[in-house]
C-alpha cells in the first residue's frame, strides 16, 4: 500500500526505517499517548517496527509526527487519504478508531471527519476512546 497526497506519502513501514522511528520513538511528546517509554537505544527501533508491521497486517494503519509537524494538518491529511482508501479501493462499510482519550488534537480530528464515538477501554497509560464511521455517513460529509 502506498498513498500520496499534496503534502505526504503513506506507505508500509520498512525495516530500513530504523534512523526515523528512532526519532520518533525516543521523543516523550510523542510517545505520550502510545502507551510506551520513549525508546533509549536506536536498535531497539528494529523490534518496534517487526512489531507494528505485525499489528498493521491485522488491524489498518497508523501514524505518529514529529513535534515541530504539529499543527499543520499532517495527520487531517493522513487521516482523509486513509478513509478515502478504506472505503474507496478497499470497499470498506466501516472504519474503527482510536486514540487516548486525553490526546485532544486526535480527539479532535477524529471528530471532525464524522468519526462518533462508540466506547471506551483502558490501557496502562489511560483510558482510551473508540470510534467508528460508517461508509453512509462519510458519504454525506463529502
Amino acid at each position: 500500500m502506498r498513498l500520496e497526497t499534496e503534502r505526504l506519502i503513506l506507505r508500509k513501514l520498512e525495516e530500513n526505517d530504523v534512523e526515523r522511528m528512532f526519532l520518533l520513538d525516543s521523543n516523550s511528546d510523542v510517545m505520550k499517548y502510545i502507551g510506551v517509554e520513549p525508546l533509549t537505544e536506536p536498535d531497539q527501533s528494529r523490534e518496534v517496527i517487526k512489531i507494528i508491521q505485525k499489528q498493521y497486517s491485522e488491524t489498518g494503519l497508523g501514524y505518529r509526527f514529529l513535534p515541530e509537524t504539529w499543527g499543520k494538518g499532517y495527520a487531517s491529511e493522513a487521516a482523509k487519504a486513509s478513509l478515502e482508501y478504506g472505503f474507496h479501493q478497499i470497499k470498506a462499510n466501516i472504519i474503527y478508531a482510536y486514540a487516548h482519550c486525553e490526546n485532544e488534537a486526535s480527539l479532535h480530528i477524529l471528530t471532525k471527519l464524522g468519526f462518533e464515538k462508540t466506547g471506551e477501554f483502558e490501557e496502562p497509560d489511560g483510558i482510551c476512546f473508540w470510534y467508528e464511521l460508517t461508509l453512509e455517513k462519510y458519504l454525506t460529509k463529502q
